[in-house]
């Protein structure tokens, strides 16, 4: 025979007729891919766009000088084909068009997240350190044109701040959560229409105080080199992207389901991957190209030179 006791585990709850539903997992509601794949897509190419501006401009002038000769390497003419790709027509035209994706889906976000608030401060708090590490580099290291005083993660925290604020104000007027999803909606399409208008129609004085800088576009009465030269994503116009896709997300999601179920294979995981990684790969990508960069200088190209420091 066999001997021995057979334990059991009991699980206790506090309310016995809700015993089933207390120990039932949480449901947690499946990522809409195509967001994932959207923002994934979009961080790809900004990585290639960087890459280009490493290779033409940053290390390129110090490796081959400002009139490489085409033919001579691999190198050189790589060189000169990140030249012609910053300079060409079709960056002018794709590059707004990745932008408005990028940061309409950013808008689209703010309809599915539990906490803006908790989301705009973590890209609040990213910003900040982000800034001060290029100011680093920039007044204390000597890499000229390093600094991003209001780059990318700086208007989207202030975007996701905003959309919040507004959140806030509106459950002051109504406890209809379906009425407050709409004039949320509306109240974003206004702001986007706001911003366009200003953009196209609205020239700030010269007299302009230069702290609202972030406001405008470079050129007006600034420059980009004066406030922010590594980067510079000012609201007006770029976060007009994101009012619109916070304004359509009820439209496009009312259902809070993807749009492309029959799509959604494993095809795409490579590239949803990096789109739920963003915010960690943004940070980190330039920090990996300059590295790799600095070292194929050491190495190669400039030996024992290693550009960048």
């Amino acid at each position: 025979m066999l001997s021995g006791h057979i334990k059991t585990s009991v699980i206790k709850c506090e309310n016995p007729r809700n015993c089933f539903l207390e120990n039932l997992a949480p449901y947690k509601r499946p990522r809409i891919w195509e967001m994932d794949f959207i923002r994934g897509f979009c961080i790809l190419m900004m990585i290639i766009d960087h890459t280009m501006y490493l290779l033409a401009y940053t290390f390129g002038f110090e490796w081959y000088g400002m009139r490489p000769v085409a033919g001579t390497s691999f190198g050189i003419d790589l060189t000169l084909f990140s030249r012609w790709y910053w300079n060409c027509q079709a960056r002018d035209i794709i590059h707004p068009i990745i932008l408005f994706f990028f940061f309409s889906i950013s808008g689209i976000s703010c309809y599915f997240s539990r906490s803006n608030l908790k989301r705009g401060l973590e890209l609040a708090g990213f910003a900040i350190l982000y800034t001060m590490l290029t100011y680093y580099l920039q007044f204390d290291m000597g890499v000229s044109g390093s600094w991003v005083h209001f780059g990318v993660l700086n208007m989207l925290a202030t975007c996701v701040l905003m959309y919040v604020a507004i959140s806030e104000i509106i459950k002051f007027t109504t406890k209809n959560p379906n009425y407050r999803k709409w004039l949320l909606s509306g109240i974003c399409f206004l702001i986007f229409l706001v911003i366009i208008l200003m953009y196209y129609l609205y020239i700030p004085p010269q007299n302009t105080p230069k702290w609202l800088f972030f406001l405008f576009p470079p050129n007006l009465y600034f420059t980009q080199n004066e406030v922010s030269p590594g980067d510079f994503f000012p609201m007006i116009p770029w976060s007009a992207f994101f009012f619109f896709g916070a304004a359509v997300a009820p439209i496009l999601y009312n259902k809070r389901k993807s749009l492309l179920p029959f799509l959604d294979h494993k095809w795409h995981y490579p590239v949803t991957f990096v789109g739920k990684h963003t915010l960690i790969i943004y940070l980190l990508h330039m920090i990996f190209l300059i590295a790799l960069f600095a070292l194929v200088s050491f190495l190669f190209v400039t030996p024992g030179n290693w550009i960048i420091f």
